[in-house]
C-alpha cells in the first residue's frame, strides 16, 4: 500500500477511484478463467495488459484470461459457442493500441460466430469522438471506454469496465 493519500475520485456511474496508492489482495495477480466467472482482454500490449488486468482484479472483477493472438481466440471462442456445457467469457475487452479499425474489425468477427450475439463486448480506444465510437458500437461493442495514459485515470477507467461488468450480469454472476 502507498503512503499517499487517499483521494477520491467520482466517475460518472458514482462509483469513486483512490487517488493514492492501491491496495493488493494475495489473489490479485491470478488469471483462473477456470473460475464459474471470467473476463477476456484480449490485448495488443503486454504492458498495459497486466496493469489493466491488476486494476480488473483491485477493483473486483472476476479472473481475468490475456488473449494476444487474436486469431487464435476466435478459434478458441468459436469452440466455446459451439460446445454449451463449457463456461463463456461474462465480458471481452478488446484493447488494439492506436487501432480502432483493427479493433473494430475484431468485434465484428466476434460477432459473425454463431451464438456470439449474447455476448458483452467492451472496446478501447484512445479518442472517443463520435465517429471512433460509432465505428466500434456498429461493429458490435456493447460499449466504448477511453485508453487512459495516466495510472489514475487507468484506475478509474478499470472502474468504469467492473462498473459496466457488474450492471450487465445475472445476479448470481456477482455473488448474490
Amino acid at each position: 500500500m502507498s503512503d499517499a493519500p487517499d483521494i477520491l475520485v467520482p466517475t460518472i456511474f458514482g462509483l469513486f477511484c483512490r487517488g493514492g496508492g492501491m491496495d493488493r489482495s494475495p489473489n490479485m495477480d491470478r488469471y483462473d478463467t477456470q473460475a464459474q466467472n471470467y473476463i477476456t482482454l484480449v490485448d495488443d500490449d503486454e504492458t498495459s495488459a497486466t496493469k489493466l488486468i491488476s486494476m480488473l482484479l483491485a477493483h473486483g472483477a472476476p479472473s481475468v484470461s490475456l488473449q494476444h493472438d487474436k486469431t487464435r481466440y476466435l478459434k478458441e471462442l468459436k469452440a466455446l459457442l459451439t460446445h454449451h456445457d463449457d463456461t463463456l467469457p461474462s465480458m471481452i475487452i478488446v484493447d488494439f493500441k492506436g487501432f480502432p479499425a483493427a479493433a473494430a474489425a475484431f468485434v465484428s468477427s466476434i460477432r459473425a460466430l454463431p451464438g456470439a450475439q449474447s455476448l458483452l463486448i467492451a472496446a478501447m480506444a484512445d479518442d472517443l469522438s463520435r465517429p471512433v465510437r460509432d465505428v466500434l458500437l456498429n461493429a458490435g461493442a456493447n460499449a466504448v471506454f477511453a485508453r487512459q495514459s495516466t495510472t489514475d485515470g487507468f484506475r478509474c477507467e478499470a472502474a468504469e469496465l467492473v462498473s459496466f461488468w457488474v450492471r450487465n450480469q445475472r445476479l448470481e454472476a456477482v455473488g448474490t
